[in-house]
């Protein structure tokens, strides 16, 4: 499964045009921004007037641009107490999660959760003087029988050397 992941910033036209371009590539396009509400639901829109799939679309944490744009995935941070609720108003929805240990792969198995992203794996200009996760912690979350997604610095050149077992 290939997630492509926003930019954490303000989202343009070309980033329709772009996520529009690969999006036969990728699985899923997770929406990650510090837009409002409103900006984020027209982009959205934006999007979708390109003709990207809704199907393709998870939104992180706002469950009011899902409603308002028909969607049906949403993302939440490590053990976010939303998440419960969602599920218990929302059973159909796809959710889904961010982990960086074990113990949070193992509660979203128990809440029932579709996926977790987990890193971050490589270093990534995202999380600067960050280091990775360890071999054994990477060994360790990919005990747990839930799909789990690496996520962080993997990219052409580290792709070869992401550990087997994730999804």
């Amino acid at each position: 499964m290939f997630i492509a992941i926003t930019p954490y910033q303000d989202l343009s036209k070309s980033h329709i045009k772009h996520y529009c371009e690969i999006e036969g590539v990728i699985d899923y396009l997770l929406i990650r921004v510090p837009m409002n509400t409103e900006e984020v639901i027209q982009w959205v829109h934006g999007l979708l007037k390109n003709e990207f799939p809704k199907d393709k679309i998870i939104v992180h944490s706002d469950i009011n641009v899902i409603i308002q744009c028909d969607l049906s995935a949403i993302h939440f941070r490590e053990s976010d107490p939303y998440i419960e609720e969602v599920q218990a108003s929302y059973p159909d929805m796809q959710i889904s999660m961010s982990t960086h240990h074990k113990d949070a792969i193992a509660n979203a198995k128990y809440l029932g959760l579709d996926f977790v992203l987990f890193g971050h794996v490589f270093e990534t200009s995202s999380k600067p003087q960050q280091t990775p996760r360890a071999k054994s912690e990477v060994e360790e979350a990919l005990q747990i029988d839930i799909p789990i997604i690496a996520i962080g610095g993997i990219n052409q050149h580290t792709l070869s050397s992401l550990p087997n077992g994730f999804s």
